[in-house]
């Protein structure tokens, strides 16, 4: 993508031209009523480091958390949960990450399930916690209140290992309006990159990032390493809340909007970390994964939450245990899981196999 496009006069005629017919489509798309909010620990670059990665891969625990009331009822479609996990881990294993999610449990408290009415109280919600686990809360509404709000999703620290997703929100596709549970969007997918100490892509923390990133002139300089969400392969942006439209097909990003400098914003509609359509958020960059991988290496509570391969049996320990469940996988007739399959295959060609076995051996003596 080119980078440095000044606004003129004939792009401007285009763009208005360009949503005047899509109005006359009667096109329209709602205001979102979802929201998401992170309290960021790290305020800067130094504290960030996306070029300490290691791992190539790495296996990490989770668990859900479903809240109902003290009478049992849960207001949540089916499956939605179970579909947007699957979407979750089927995203993070396409870049190096297993989520490995435990049993379910369910919480039954009146107190978290009206959850805004009773003040927010995270204190009794995170008192089920467990350190070394991802903590997925899950919420079937934000608001009994009359308030604005119908959808919510936290990641209770940037990086942190708690996030929460709840409630509902109805956007365009096409000329269609359809209703969403957040659970069932890239919603999770984005808190959980919060948690593994990813920025919103429009983030204004570190301050407003410029647009250029390959040319300098004498009124803007390139400040994507220290500014917005400190990464230069994720394009500047505004809140894109509201402005990406997607007819079925293709996703757009409609408003012609400039940096303090001029330059035209061309934001990555398809970033998880961006405020874009359901349907349309689908990737991370390069330089975001390296980000979530040097958390997980060398954050003090999320590396707890991460299996290390070869520990078959996830004991803390690797042993002769291990070696005995890996001859186990090898031998039996059933398809391998994903979990034997990422914690087995030691040298990483997609097979454990006897050489993985050696491995595994020549790990323990070291040991």
């Amino acid at each position: 993508m080119p980078y440095g496009k000044k606004i003129n006069k004939h792009s401007i005629l285009q763009s208005i031209w360009f949503i005047g017919i899509f109005f006359s489509l009667n096109l329209n798309f709602i205001h979102a009523d979802w929201d998401c909010y992170s309290n960021i620990v790290h305020q800067n670059q130094e504290s960030i480091s996306y070029t300490s990665r290691e791992l190539e891969k790495a296996v990490i625990r989770a668990k859900v958390w479903k809240i109902h009331r003290e009478d049992g009822v849960f207001e949540m479609t089916e499956n939605a949960i179970e579909n947007g996990l699957e979407k979750l881990v089927n995203s993070f294993k396409e870049y190096g990450i297993l989520v490995n999610f435990l049993e379910p449990e369910n919480i039954y408290s009146d107190s978290l399930y009206y959850f805004a009415y009773n003040g927010r109280p995270f204190e009794l919600m995170q008192s089920h916690s467990v350190d070394s686990l991802i903590n997925f809360y899950y919420l079937p509404n934000i608001n009994y209140t009359n308030g604005t709000l119908t959808g919510y999703g936290q990641a209770f620290n940037t990086p942190g290992n708690e996030l929460f997703v709840a409630g509902n929100e109805c956007k365009y596709v096409s000329d269609q309006l359809v209703c969403y549970d957040l659970a069932d969007t890239f919603i999770p997918i984005h808190e959980l990159g919060h948690c593994l100490s990813l920025l919103h892509t429009h983030s204004t923390a570190n301050g407003s990032e410029h647009v250029i990133r390959t040319i300098q002139d004498s009124l803007c300089s390139m400040n994507c390493s220290y500014s917005g969400d400190l990464l230069c392969d994720t394009d500047a942006s505004l809140s894109i809340k509201n402005d990406v439209i997607y007819d079925g097909i293709d996703c757009t990003y409609i408003p012609i909007e400039t940096d303090e400098c001029g330059y035209i914003y061309e934001p990555q509609v398809e970033n998880f970390m961006s405020y874009t359509h359901f349907e349309c958020g689908t990737a991370f960059t390069e330089e975001q994964v390296s980000q979530m991988f040097s958390t997980l290496e060398n954050h003090n509570i999320l590396s707890q939450t991460v299996i290390n391969l070869g520990d078959m049996n996830d004991d803390l320990v690797i042993n002769i245990l291990d070696i005995l469940i890996m001859v186990n996988v090898i031998l039996s007739n059933d398809s391998i899981s994903d979990l034997d399959l990422w914690l087995g295959d030691l040298n990483n060609d997609i097979i454990v196999d006897i050489i993985d076995i050696i491995l595994l051996v020549n790990t323990i003596m070291d040991i």
